[in-house]
């Protein structure tokens, strides 16, 4: 019966230990990925604060403008194509459709 125990304990043991060197190791990669993440937002900082005050005002504006424009777009288009064909939506989407498309 003393042989039947060891192994089991082994086991544990070894699957203790790989757990631990994957957890170590996503700790260490998430650790490394948020430093870069945060090195980047560092240097993008730093070189928005170097731009003329005018670009530093008008860029956000004009990106906003922008993704709004393209939002529109896609809603629009999306709820006219639907249309064009009489198609209905697949199943599950009933609820979820309102917020695919925008309203007139």
């Amino acid at each position: 019966m003393s042989g039947g125990a060891a192994p089991k304990a082994e086991a544990r043991w070894s699957t203790l230990a790989i757990s631990s060197l994957g957890g170590v190791l996503g700790g260490l990669v998430g650790a490394a990925f948020v430093i870069v993440v945060t090195l980047v937002l560092k240097a993008g900082i730093e070189w928005v604060a170097t731009q003329p005050t005018w670009a530093i005002i008008t860029v956000p504006l004009i990106g906003l403008a922008l993704s709004v424009l393209v939002l529109e777009g896609i809603g629009r288009s999306d709820d006219e194509q639907a249309r064009a064909q009489n198609a209905e939506p697949p199943r599950g989407w009933g609820r979820v459709r309102p917020w695919i498309t925008f309203p007139r």
